[in-house]
């Protein structure tokens, strides 16, 4: 995606002001990899066995789980944490979907102590091989894909920011949930919109 500049300066102007809240939401939203109180815990657990519990407790809550894959360096990934903090957006969200915070990619080693072994396999069994962040999957109780963020040509949408990618947007949520409403699906997308363009 091509980011004009401005945009692109008033997102990260953004995001550098939020970075402590956004990096909180760890626990908030299941994000294992993020919510290491315990080193040693993390090092216990796979990515794989982590998803098979998140998968589990996605089943038991009657929701559809939402892979997240996410590097802590990466501000589009950091507008996905301020999404589900949006007032409007977030109550949608949550009420349809369990989220599972796959940390990947991370540079500074106290982050790469966070990652799940495994991390990497899992991304790119979804992503198809892609590498770019932020991505992400809607997993039915099986763990098989419903939907991703790789539009009908093989690219990751990562944060939309066109009609075109904000309507594959819609269009993944509305197969990874089919109990969304038309009216939800439009919040959600408005909220998203409001965050990429911070001063509108």
């Amino acid at each position: 995606m091509v980011w004009p500049a401005p945009m692109k300066t008033g997102i990260f102007e953004g995001v550098r002001n939020n970075r402590r809240r956004v990096l909180s939401l760890g626990l908030g939203l299941g994000a294992l990899t993020l919510a290491s109180g315990s080193a040693s815990a993390a090092a216990r657990a796979t990515a794989d066995e982590t998803l098979k519990a998140e998968l589990a407790a996605a089943e038991k809550d009657g929701k559809t789980l939402a892979l997240f894959v996410q590097a802590s360096w990466c501000p589009y990934c950091k507008l996905f944490g301020l999404l589900l903090k949006d007032s409007a957006a977030a109550p949608v969200l949550n009420a349809h979907f369990r989220f599972f915070w796959l940390n990947v990619r991370e540079r500074k080693p106290e982050w790469q102590k966070r990652q799940l072994p495994g991390a990497m396999s899992v991304f790119k069994r979804y992503s198809g091989g892609g590498e770019t962040v932020p991505f992400f999957a809607f997993l039915d109780k099986e763990g098989t894909a419903l939907s991703t963020s790789n539009n009908p040509r093989g690219q990751n949408i990562g944060y939309p920011g066109t009609d075109e990618e904000l309507d594959w947007y819609d269009a993944m949520f509305a197969k990874a949930a089919p109990k969304m409403t038309k009216a939800e699906i439009a919040t959600v997308r408005a909220a998203t919109v409001r965050l990429y363009h911070p001063k509108d």
